[in-house]
């Protein structure tokens, strides 16, 4: 393959990415994003990028399971283009917006918050900027997923050591799912770590185990995308109750996601050459999207947000991954051993999916997206 993706695991994360722009651009503006499964369409995005995730970390850790080394991998692979992202909006957003002087601006008790996301707790407004969009004082709404995507970093070691206890490992994959059910069905939002509610992070959660799974339990010789295509159309379109449904796609969309990921079939090799921009367009579509609307205001809709802010985070996603994030990545590729088949893992962290965090909001409040 010399250089290009043997699989069609790139071309995944760039849909999904494409998914949260579109899901975003509609709930920025005040309209309903689309939906397929049960959920909106950016939410779907977010459980694709985490069935993703359970399955290549765990792949990073059984091929390498030196604790230092995989924490540095992980490092490696979150941290630099998200503190960019960040002090970008602290130091260049949030200065030209705010009607505060700078130095007030500064030492603002949210912008302080803010710069907690670099630490994964998850901050979402800085002190008067986008106050007056639909969704107001979401400056980036994305970065609720990092502290969970980390925090199931930590636990993969754990999941891939309950692999060589099959039974283990699928009763604690009986249970994430169990978990994710009552998440969906009950939304307890009184629980919150790191900026994150518990329930939402339970719903995440189920769908990394399930990817682990699929890995430690090497179960790649089983995928078929037809079989996992047909999965999903039957989720869809039959007369399920909600429970039952969701209780089935959190088997079967990492089934499906990672049959068509590693199947056969490849995408052109052109689009792999783009490398993997979707880190990138994940982080920084949310605050684009914000600027258009302060630009624009919402005239056009869902629709034109979405127009205008795929091309051009689009650029910022190859951007942040050619001059950023693989330099970074390649410094600690020396002496790894390579998953055949895949490339070396690096998860892309997925975007948000609810259409206002915790704190966005006036009064704080949140209500989930489906």
């Amino acid at each position: 393959m010399s250089g290009h993706r043997a699989n069609n695991l790139d071309f995944l994360r760039l849909i999904a990415a494409g998914m949260v722009v579109l899901g975003h651009s509609y709930i920025l503006v005040g309209e309903r994003p689309h939906a397929l499964l049960g959920h909106s369409v950016s939410t779907l995005a977010v459980l694709i990028f985490f069935s993703l995730s359970g399955y290549l970390i765990a792949r990073s850790w059984m091929n390498d399971p030196h604790p230092l080394r995989f924490a540095l991998r992980r490092a490696r692979r979150i941290w630099p283009a998200l503190i960019l992202v960040v002090l970008v909006s602290v130091l260049v957003i949030g200065p030209l917006l705010t009607p505060l002087p700078f130095w007030q601006y500064i030492a603002h008790a949210q912008t302080i918050r803010y710069l907690g996301n670099i630490v994964f707790y998850a901050s979402y407004a800085l002190p008067l900027v986008f106050a007056n969009h639909p969704l107001p004082h979401a400056v980036n709404g994305s970065l609720w997923t990092l502290p969970v995507e980390v925090a199931m970093y930590a636990m993969a070691p754990l999941l891939v050591w309950l692999g060589a206890r099959r039974p283990l490992l699928l009763l604690y994959t009986a249970l994430a799912v169990g978990l994710f059910l009552v998440a969906m069905l009950l939304r307890p939002r009184e629980v919150v770590v790191l900026g994150t509610p518990f329930w939402a992070a339970s719903i995440l959660a189920a769908f990394f185990v399930v990817g682990t799974a699929i890995a430690v339990l090497r179960m790649e010789r089983w995928l078929d995308w037809r079989a996992g295509a047909a999965m999903l159309l039957a989720l869809e379109y039959l007369p399920l109750p909600f429970w039952a449904q969701q209780g089935l796609l959190v088997l079967a969309l990492p089934y499906a996601v990672l049959a068509f990921g590693l199947c056969a079939w490849r995408i052109p090799v052109a689009v792999s050459r783009m490398g993997d921009p979707s880190y990138g367009i994940y982080l920084w579509s949310f605050p684009v999207q914000q600027l258009l609307i302060q630009a624009i205001g919402v005239q056009g809709g869902g629709a034109l947000n979405f127009a205008l802010s795929m091309p051009i985070s689009l650029l910022l996603g190859l951007a942040s991954w050619h001059l950023l994030e693989k330099h970074v990545l390649g410094r600690g590729k020396a002496g790894q051993r390579a998953v055949p088949g895949t490339r070396q893992p690096s998860s892309s962290p997925a975007a948000w999916s609810a259409p206002a965090p915790p704190g966005a909001q006036a009064g704080g409040s949140e209500t989930g997206a489906r």
